[in-house]
């Protein structure tokens, strides 16, 4: 889903968030931890670049982030 919507130009920042943070918490209960840090990471910058972007997606990332130990 994440590749599908990487590949769409059309798609919106927000929307290739949220693909990204679902995937990224996916791999993690997969035990990718490696790619779904950097999954959640990406998914906070889409989610950054909208500047009247709603801070809730991206707080919830940033305590996804700290619980896996990197913020």
């Amino acid at each position: 889903a994440v590749a599908i919507r990487d590949a769409d130009a059309d798609v919106g920042a927000n929307d290739r968030a949220e693909a990204q943070f679902l995937a990224a918490r996916a791999r993690a209960g997969a035990g990718e931890r490696a790619r779904a840090v950097a999954l959640a990471e990406l998914a906070r910058e889409n989610y950054a670049r909208d500047p009247n972007a709603n801070q809730a997606p991206i707080e919830k990332i940033d305590a996804w982030l700290k619980r896996q130990g990197k913020r």
